[in-house]
């Protein structure tokens, strides 16, 4: 589970691209309702929601067992919590959720408090301030993000192989892919130098600090597939001395699958032994089958990237 700061969540819920509430319709790789809203503000993820991740969580998952949400005591609620119908039976229309921002003032007999939503027939999202629960509303309950902090931690530096690897690397700008030909994904840092890879990420790929086995769960959403178009992910193992040179290069496909109708939600996992120095990418090549001849080329429009290697 990712760490996020209440105030990071706030300023999220403040940033958002204001688009009108569609329960179908994606903006930034999540989707324009409530709690394609909620899931834009913790920046989540497929790996963090049970039950499938199209654009984001929805009422149901987001606070199941698995889920990303626990519930809370309502005195317990904090800036960058959350209130909801949520759980069993609040699926599409029959549920919301909504991001708490604070209580209008510390009168305990006032349950004025204020919120950002995505709400249905409007553009959003709105800040407003609102009675508690909720209009129209009978089972308004507190949340909390498992991941949610006060403040970030500082970074721990390891220091020695027996500690655990992990690397997380976000697409940060919308990428165009090529039908019939395998894109390399672009991540946002670059760092050259194999020995430090690990920790900061290496502009596009990974670069294995030693030998070992790694694992990835790599996550990304993909605009301009029509229903019955095919797509296939696969890595890219440039066999890398360390410093520089190349000594070929392996594939190792992770997935082939149909595409169906609005954004693609792909996750992919494997798990493979790379040697010191080897530079591993992510490979994407969606291949046009009913889509026009003159249809644009899709697009990577968000993603996640999470590696672990266990020391030895």
């Amino acid at each position: 589970m990712e760490e996020i700061t209440r105030d990071e969540v706030i300023a999220r819920a403040k940033s958002r691209k204001k688009t009108w509430y569609s329960q179908s319709a994606i903006t930034a790789g999540y989707r324009q309702d409530c709690s394609g809203f909620v899931s834009w503000c913790l920046k989540l993820t497929a790996a963090e929601v049970p039950g499938g991740f199209w654009g984001g969580g929805n009422t149901v998952s987001l606070v199941a067992k698995d889920g990303p949400l626990y519930e809370i005591p309502l005195n317990d609620l904090k800036p960058g919590d959350f209130c909801g119908n949520c759980g069993p039976g609040s699926a599409g229309d029959d549920g919301h959720i909504v991001v708490f921002e604070k209580w209008r003032n510390t009168d305990p007999n006032n349950n004025d408090y204020w919120i950002y939503e995505q709400a249905g027939g409007q553009v959003g999202p709105t800040h407003r301030m609102i009675t508690w629960p909720y209009p129209g509303e009978s089972r308004w309950k507190a949340y909390r993000y498992k991941g949610i902090v006060d403040k970030k931690s500082a970074p721990v530096t390891p220091k020695d192989d027996d500690e655990v690897t992990r690397t997380s690397l976000s697409v940060t700008d919308p990428q165009v892919a090529t039908w019939g030909k395998f894109t390399t994904v672009n991540w946002p840092q670059e760092n050259t130098d194999p020995n430090n890879a690990h920790a900061k990420g290496n502009y596009p790929g990974f670069v294995s600090p030693r030998n070992d086995y790694v694992d990835l769960d790599v996550y990304l959403m993909v605009e301009g597939m029509q229903d019955g178009d095919k797509y296939q992910v696969r890595t890219a193992n440039h066999s890398w001395k360390v410093g520089k040179g190349s000594t070929g290069v392996t594939f190792e496909y992770l997935t082939d699958s149909t595409a169906t109708d609005g954004a693609q939600a792909i996750r992919v996992q494997g798990s493979m032994y790379l040697h010191e120095g080897n530079h591993l990418y992510i490979e994407l090549m969606p291949r046009r089958v009913k889509s026009d001849a003159d249809a644009p080329a899709p697009r990577i429009v968000s993603g996640t990237w999470r590696i672990r290697q266990d020391g030895k």
